[in-house]
């Protein structure tokens, strides 16, 4: 049992040391924000589901890669009025995080053969439940608000080219 207990914290630590450099590499792919998986779905009411478990209080108490290593991934901080290639890195950023976080899901199955029975299991929930469903929550919630985010700076920078270039402005 013991034995089985160490064996599934070292597996749970190669992970987390292979975790990063993973989810730079995914930082290379295309992905959709908009697409499968990452879009929202109508039982989030467009991110609005996560504000009843209160994301916004406790995100920012969760380990955070990008704090623990400045610089090795693209700041997050928008600021008041934010770029649209900011928002843009942010908004892939999240998707970047949600999929490593569930292929750690997926990968922490291992849990289940390393040690057969309750104690397998009981590693692999903790795992997913702690370790992983909390980022994958935080990704989910913050999506939406930076999508918005994005769509009223391209308003707003339409509406300032749109002003520039009308006759009447001037």
């Amino acid at each position: 049992m013991v034995r089985c207990l160490i064996t599934c914290l070292i597996y749970m630590g190669i992970l987390g040391l292979l975790c990063f450099p993973f989810g730079r590499v995914l930082s290379r792919l295309p992905l959709n924000a908009d697409g499968f998986p990452f879009c929202c779905y109508a039982w989030e009411h467009n991110g609005r589901i996560y504000n009843k478990l209160r994301v916004r209080s406790w995100q920012s108490v969760v380990p955070d890669v990008s704090r623990m290593f400045p610089g090795s991934i693209p700041k997050k901080e928008v600021g008041v009025q934010p770029d649209e290639n900011v928002l843009q890195t942010a908004l892939k950023e999240t998707c970047v995080a949600e999929l490593t976080h569930w292929i750690l899901c997926i990968a922490g199955l291992v849990f289940l053969r390393l040690w057969p029975g309750m104690g397998g299991l009981c590693c692999y929930l903790i795992y997913v439940l702690l370790g992983n469903l909390p980022f994958i929550v935080i990704q989910r919630y913050n999506r939406p608000r930076l999508q918005r985010t994005i769509s009223v700076t391209k308003q707003r920078e339409r509406r300032m080219i749109h002003a520039c270039t009308d006759p009447q402005f001037e």
